[in-house]
């Protein structure tokens, strides 16, 4: 739920940095809807207390808004290129940053190639193929042809898909709050649409 108010930390940066704050009621219903389509989704797990909730909370929230000044940074700086190069240039400068994290941490010990399972290689090779290259790929070329606010809402979608992969592929219930969850989220998305191609009449 912390992740997903991402689109409304990129609607405030970006009319914070052109100082000019353009809104309206269908884009605020819209954020307000999605933002309370998560919360529903993942329910009374939100409020239960374990250790390092607070720290781990803070982490995810200025991750959130880290993001969300780097995508207002991008579509203001016209640095944009290809979609695959923008792609392959966040993902090595991401991993060598986890790589020097992790082995400062000292994460490799204990490490071997030989106990990795095949299983586990054809997971690594899913993520890197469909989670990393295609998907940023496809976020960069979103990025390029919508508005921000629109393309951030795809952390509403997140928990969705990941609910119904976990119906599909593991066997997991879909409740009641699951299904109206999904349909909060997709009108949220259905609302900043409309809302921000109203924006755009009246620019």
């Amino acid at each position: 739920m912390l992740i997903a108010s991402e689109p409304i930390c990129v609607f405030l940066l970006s009319a914070a940095a052109s100082q000019q704050w353009h809104w309206n009621s269908t884009l605020l219903a819209g954020i307000l809807l999605g933002l309370g389509g998560v919360g529903l989704l993942m329910g009374r797990s939100a409020l239960t207390s374990v250790p390092g909730l607070f720290v781990s909370s803070l982490a995810v929230v200025i991750s959130a808004v880290s993001w969300s000044a780097g995508v207002v940074y991008s579509r203001r700086s016209h640095l944009s290129g290809h979609p695959l190069l923008l792609s392959a240039l966040s993902l090595l400068a991401g991993s060598a940053q986890l790589l020097l994290v992790g082995t400062v941490l000292g994460e490799y010990r204990g490490f071997s190639l030989a106990s990795v399972a095949l299983r586990s290689w054809i997971s690594l090779g899913y993520l890197i193929l469909f989670g990393s290259v295609v998907a940023f790929t496809a976020y960069n070329w979103l990025m390029e042809h919508y508005p921000p606010t629109l393309v951030a809402t795809h952390t509403y979608i997140n928990p969705i898909v990941a609910v119904l992969l976990g119906w599909l592929v593991a066997g997991e219930a879909v409740t009641f709050n699951v299904l109206l969850s999904a349909a909060m989220v997709v009108s949220a998305v259905m609302l900043v649409d409309r809302g921000i191609a109203r924006l755009l009449q009246r620019m």
